[in-house]
C-alpha cells in the first residue's frame, strides 16, 4: 500500500505544490526581513514552516517505509542523502527557532547558515516523475560539466596569457612616460589604461568582462590604440573574435552533446522501467520467474 501511495501521480503533485509553496514562503520571509530590516516576522511564516517540516518529514519516512532497504537503490544514493539532508536542515531550523535563536542573537552564525541552506529543498522538484523534461535538462548540464571544466581551463589560460601581455605593455608604457617626464602621464586614457590593465588580476577581469558584456570593449580598444599602438587594438580585437566566436561555439557544442547523451540515457531508463513493470505484472505469484502460462495469460489481456 505504501509503495502505491508514494508512486502515485497525485502524491507527486502534492509534493511538487508544497515544495514550490515552501520556496515561495522562504522568499517572502527573506523579502519581509530585507524590506523592514527586522528578524521579527509574522507568525504565519513560523506556522507554514512547521506544516512544511511535518509533511516533508512524513514523506521521507513514508518512502523509507515503502522501500525499506531499497530506499537508496530506488531513489539513488545521492537523492536519498539529499532528501535526508533537507529534512535535517528543516528540523534544525525549527529547533533553533524554538530555542529562541534569531538572526540578531549572539553567536547566531549557525542559525543563519541553516536558514541560508533551506532553499536547497527547491531542487527536490527534480525528483518528481512528471517533470521528466526538466530532469533531462539538468542531467544534460551535469553530464557536460567535465567537458565544460576543460573549456574553462582553456579560457582561463587564454585570459591569463593575454592579460600578462597587456599588463606588461602598460607597465612599459608608464615606465617610459615617467622616464621622459611626459605631461601625458595624467590624461584620461592613461587612467583608463591603469584601471583596466594596471595589474594582472585587473587585466584578466577586464578581458573577461569584454567577452561577457560586462564592459564595452571599445573603451579598452581606444585606450590601447591612443596610448600605446593601433596594433594593440588589433590584438584585443583578435582576442575578442577568438573568445566570443570560437569558445562560445565550443561551449554550445558541449551542451548540445551533453543534452543528446542525457536524452538517450533518460530514454533507456524509461524503457527499463517500463519493461520492469511489465515483468512484475506478468509474474502474478511473485516467484521471480515467468512461466509460459503466466506469459500467455498476460498476453491475452487487452492492456498488454
Amino acid at each position: 500500500v505504501a509503495v502505491c501511495v508514494v508512486e502515485n501521480n497525485v502524491f507527486d503533485l502534492v509534493s511538487f505544490v508544497l515544495v514550490v509553496a515552501s520556496a515561495v514562503t522562504i522568499g517572502a520571509q527573506a523579502d519581509y526581513e530585507a524590506k523592514y530590516a527586522t528578524a521579527d516576522t509574522p507568525q504565519i511564516f513560523a506556522i507554514s514552516e512547521l506544516v512544511f517540516c511535518v509533511f516533508f518529514a512524513s514523506e521521507l519516512l513514508m518512502r523509507m517505509f515503502a522501500y525499506v532497504s531499497r530506499f537508496f537503490a530506488v531513489s539513488g544514493w545521492g537523492w536519498g542523502i539529499f532528501e535526508i539532508l533537507c529534512v535535517i536542515i528543516q528540523i534544525s531550523d525549527l529547533g533553533l527557532q524554538s530555542a529562541g535563536y534569531t538572526s540578531t542573537s549572539p553567536n547566531a552564525s549557525l542559525f543563519r547558515w541553516v536558514r541560508m541552506f533551506r532553499m536547497i529543498r527547491i531542487f527536490r522538484v527534480l525528483r518528481i516523475r512528471m517533470l521528466d523534461d526538466l530532469r533531462a535538462l539538468v542531467g544534460s548540464i551535469l553530464s557536460s560539466l567535465k567537458s565544460l571544466a576543460w573549456v574553462m581551463v582553456l579560457l582561463l589560460l587564454g585570459i591569463y596569457g593575454i592579460g600578462v601581455y597587456f599588463t606588461q605593455l602598460v607597465a612599459d608604457y608608464r615606465i617610459d612616460l615617467r622616464a621622459a617626464a611626459s605631461p601625458r602621464h595624467a590624461v584620461e586614457e592613461d587612467a583608463n589604461l591603469l584601471y583596466h590593465f594596471g595589474s594582472v588580476p585587473s587585466s584578466m577581469l577586464s578581458l573577461y568582462q569584454v567577452m561577457s558584456g560586462g564592459v564595452d570593449w571599445d573603451i579598452l580598444c581606444r585606450a590601447l590604440t591612443s596610448n600605446i599602438s593601433p596594433w594593440q587594438g588589433l590584438v584585443l580585437t583578435l582576442y575578442i573574435v577568438f573568445a566570443v566566436l570560437a569558445l562560445t561555439n565550443v561551449v554550445t557544442g558541449v551542451f548540445v552533446e551533453g543534452a543528446l547523451k542525457a536524452a538517450k540515457s533518460e530514454e533507456e531508463s524509461v524503457l527499463v522501467e517500463t519493461l520492469n513493470g511489465i515483468f512484475q505484472a506478468t509474474d502474478a505469484n511473485g516467484s521471480g520467474k515467468i512461466s509460459t502460462a503466466d506469459f500467455m495469460e498476460r498476453f491475452e489481456q487487452h492492456d498488454f
